[in-house]
C-alpha cells in the first residue's frame, strides 16, 4: 500500500463446500480498496472471515466451492492472494497453480491443509505456493500467513524484475539496445541447436553503419 494508507489485499480461497458468493463488510474501506475473496467449509469460512475482519484493511468476500467456480471468479476479478484447499470435488487444488502463475500480477497462494497433513502444504510450496496454513489454525494464523505470503510474493516479484534487468544489461548494448557480443553468442548457440534439431537453415545478416563513429563520440561507446 501507499505510505500513510492501510495496506489492502485481494484474497481468493478455494474449498470444497457448496458454492456461495456474497460481499462481506469492508470496515473503513476506501472506494478503491481491493477485495478479499475466501472460500472453504462453513466452519472454516467463518474462521477466515473473523480473522480477516481483524485486519487493518477492508475486503469483500467471495467463495468458490470447486475448481470450475474458482476459474470463473479468476476471470472476472483480480486477487492479490488465493487461499487454496487441495481436496476439491472436481480435482486437486494444486492443479490451479499454473493458471494462477500465468495471471498478470501473479497472486500469492496460501495452501489450506487438513490438520496433521502439513506435508502436503510444504510439497506445494515447492511447486510455487508462497505459504500454507492448517485448518485447525485458521483463527490464530490466517492473517499472519496471508501477510507473509504477500510479502514473499513481493520479494519474488522484485527478484524476477532484477534478474530481467541484469539479463538485459548482460546481453544488450546500453546505447543501441541491440545484442552485444555475449548476447549474440548466446542467441547463435540457441539458433544452431534449433537448426540441428529440425534440419533447417541458418542465415546471418551483417550490416555496417557509415559514420557511426560520430554517434559514439557524441553518445559514448
Amino acid at each position: 500500500g501507499m505510505a500513510g494508507a492501510p495496506a489492502v489485499e485481494h484474497v481468493l480461497g478455494v474449498g470444497a463446500e457448496q458454492p456461495r458468493g456474497h460481499a462481506a463488510p469492508r470496515p473503513e474501506a476506501r472506494e478503491d480498496a481491493p477485495h478479499v475473496a475466501v472460500d472453504d467449509s462453513e466452519v472454516d469460512r467463518t474462521a477466515c472471515r473473523r480473522a480477516l475482519q481483524a485486519a487493518p484493511f477492508g475486503f469483500d468476500l467471495f467463495e468458490a466451492a470447486t475448481l470450475q467456480d474458482a476459474h470463473l471468479l479468476l476471470c472476472g476479478h483480480t486477487f492479490d492472494c488465493v487461499l487454496l484447499d487441495r481436496r476439491l470435488p472436481d480435482g486437486d487444488g494444486k492443479s490451479l497453480l499454473p493458471t494462477l502463475r500465468a495471471l498478470p500480477g501473479c497472486p500469492a497462494v496460501v495452501i489450506v491443509t487438513q490438520g496433521g497433513h502439513e506435508d502436503s502444504g510444504i510439497v506445494v510450496i515447492r511447486e510455487g505456493a508462497q505459504d500454507y496454513v492448517s485448518k485447525d489454525r485458521l483463527a490464530a494464523d490466517l492473517l499472519r500467513t496471508v501477510r507473509f505470503a504477500l510479502e514473499r510474493r513481493g520479494i519474488e516479484d522484485g527478484l524476477r524484475r532484477a534478474n530481467t534487468r541484469l539479463q538485459t544489461q548482460a546481453h544488450h548494448h546500453p546505447l543501441t539496445r541491440l545484442l552485444n557480443r555475449r548476447g549474440l553468442e548466446t542467441r547463435m548457440a540457441n539458433e544452431l541447436r534449433r537448426v540441428q534439431r529440425f534440419g533447417s537453415q541458418l542465415h546471418v545478416l551483417v550490416a555496417d553503419i557509415d559514420a557511426f563513429k560520430k554517434i559514439n563520440d557524441l553518445s559514448g561507446h
